[in-house]
């Protein structure tokens, strides 16, 4: 199996992936606990580009890695979010 980044870049998945505004908008939608509007639109503007920068995508998919021997669909997808949130974190704290 590939890694996420190579997945990424052969499958041609990116052209089904939302576009940079309707990304920005689905996240801008989840920010209930910020009360003001530009508020949202800059983080979520912010957020949107972070997580499609190549630097991101190539740490996320180095920290998921491969399936492990063994692990099911449901494990591979509850690390590889855990790994994500870690990242989100630890890139967003920074700034």
């Amino acid at each position: 199996m590939a890694s996420l980044k190579e997945f990424i870049n052969s499958s041609g998945i990116s052209k089904f992936l939302p576009s940079a505004e309707n990304r920005q908008l689905a996240i801008s939608k989840s920010l209930t606990n910020v009360s003001s509007v530009s508020e949202r639109n800059k983080f979520s503007a912010e957020l949107s580009k972070l997580v499609c920068e190549e630097g991101f995508i190539t740490e996320l998919s180095d920290g998921i890695g491969k399936p492990k021997d063994n692990e099911s669909e449901d494990e591979f997808v509850s690390r590889a979010k855990v790994i994500l949130s870690n990242l989100l974190d630890n890139r967003l704290s920074k700034t």
